[in-house]
């Protein structure tokens, strides 16, 4: 008998939660475990299907849309009852904070299934509500993971979890190795992507959303003098259009790519790779980075500097200033980018798949005990 297990996520659009759901639900061995994925919205918000989806779907793993509509969502709490009573998994593992909540108050449905939620954020945002339904519910979950210890720190105190376990996320160490010629990557990346080969790249990877500060990062490149410089952000979100408008004076100095599925090909552009976050709860833009060797400035915040050990240099965040500074002495440092390049790898290796799948599956078998056997 396979071990069913449901995974339970708000959307499914390509981001760092939605990765992870997606790294374990094709990750698990199909001869022992049964998978399922639901999202609380369409799996691209409100763009329809999103690029996580059309991956899951075709690796097999079916994908359940509840369509949620606002806070209150009768019609799909009913979808996700009766997929829990169909499906009736044994692990119903939710991932952030709505989807957490859904399957606190209903994973009973499914004949006992056992509820996993993974918290991915330490939330800066004063979001009274959400804390108060966390705390009310929080004994209805029977684990409760996070990402990093800087999350397990916040919701043992500010969310009412008694318990929680760390399991730090993965990243596929073998797809972010760097490349065997870097300066051919380098050449080539950049003639993909229209970039003089001469230029001081600076990049980031991630959202282009309050969180992720991209407007802070647009700053600190504006105080840069070098000519040289271009900056470049690979990804999407709700700041595009601010983003765009600020940086239009800048003409083709900054360059905005929206979402690319294949991040390794803009890693390897780069001279420097910025995480300039206001808030954070793992950081795998960080990780691929440091993986990938390329030198990295990050904002000194959660879980930020535990990811990137002695391979980066740590700004303050929200200060365009510092981070500007960091960039300059940086950029004009070859010698400490080499050292990073070769530190970074290093770093990474701490956060490969395989240990976070182990350290999943490990806890779903305890959670289902001796109803199933492999």
């Amino acid at each position: 008998m396979r071990l069913r297990v449901l995974y339970l996520i708000t959307e499914l659009l390509p981001a760092g939660a939605e990765r992870i759901v997606q790294t374990l639900a094709t990750g698990l061995d199909p001869d022992r475990y049964e998978v399922s994925v639901a999202c609380l919205r369409s799996p691209g918000g409100e763009r329809g299907d999103g690029e996580v989806a059309c991956e899951l779907r075709a690796a097999g793993i079916p994908v359940v849309a509840l369509e949620a509509r606002g806070k209150l969502a009768p019609r799909a709490a009913a979808r996700l009852a009766f997929e829990l009573y169909t499906f009736r998994p044994h692990v119903l593992h939710a991932h952030l904070f709505h989807a957490n909540l859904a399957a606190r108050l209903l994973g009973w449905i499914g004949g006992g299934a056992k509820v996993v939620a993974t918290y991915h954020v330490v939330e800066r945002r004063d979001l009274k509500l959400r804390k108060l339904a966390q705390r009310a519910t929080a004994r209805l979950e029977d684990a409760s993971v996070c990402v990093s210890q800087s999350v397990a720190d916040y919701v043992r105190d500010q969310l009412g979890v008694a318990a929680p376990r760390v399991i730090p996320n993965g990243i596929d160490l073998e797809r972010f190795a760097p490349p065997a010629d870097p300066a051919a990557a380098r050449a080539a990346a950049r003639a993909e992507l229209g970039l003089p080969q001469d230029a001081l790249v600076i990049g980031a990877v991630g959202r282009l959303a309050p969180q992720k500060a991209p407007l802070v990062l647009l700053e600190a490149f504006e105080r840069l003098d070098d000519p040289r410089a271009i900056l470049v952000y690979a990804g999407e979100g709700p700041l595009e259009s601010e983003l765009r408008q600020r940086a239009a004076p800048l003409g083709d100095r900054v360059r905005i790519l929206g979402f690319r599925p294949s991040v390794e090909g803009v890693l390897d552009a780069l001279d420097v790779c910025c995480v300039p976050s206001r808030w954070e709860g793992f950081g795998l833009a960080l990780a691929e980075a440091l993986a990938r060797g390329v030198p990295v400035i990050a904002a000194n915040v959660d879980s930020l500097p535990d990811v990137m050990g002695p391979a980066g240099v740590l700004v303050p965040a929200d200060d365009p200033a510092s981070l500007a500074d960091a960039l300059g002495r940086l950029l004009a440092d070859p010698a400490q980018q080499a050292v990073l390049r070769e530190q970074g790898p290093k770093q990474a290796a701490r956060f490969g798949l395989e240990p976070m799948r182990a350290a999943y599956e490990a806890l779903y078998q305890e959670l289902a005990g001796s109803s199933v056997r492999f």
